[in-house]
């Protein structure tokens, strides 16, 4: 099983404020680490909602209790991630 972590950003959903995050898919999981190694979240990835891939926007997932993660994919290295994640 291969692990790949993509830098981005989250919004909890409650502030305007966007956290630095390291968003790592570990096969079907999706792990969100903040500054420091601190753990934020570990979800399935089957319930979590991602966007569509379009030009150089960043990909947009949401997440429970209105969490919304965003990650840059202008070479498209997340894309084939979640593909092969199935």
């Amino acid at each position: 099983m291969t692990t790949t972590a993509f830098p981005g950003y989250r919004f909890d959903g409650r502030t305007a404020l966007a956290q630095e995050v390291v968003v790592t898919l570990d096969g079907r999981a999706l792990a969100v680490t903040a500054t420091g190694g601190i753990a934020l979240e570990r979800v399935p990835l089957d319930p979590a909602r991602v966007s569509e891939r379009f030009a150089a926007a960043p990909r947009i997932i949401a997440l429970n209790r209105g969490v919304m993660l965003e990650i840059p994919d202008e070479d498209g290295r997340f894309d084939r991630a979640l593909a092969d994640a199935g």
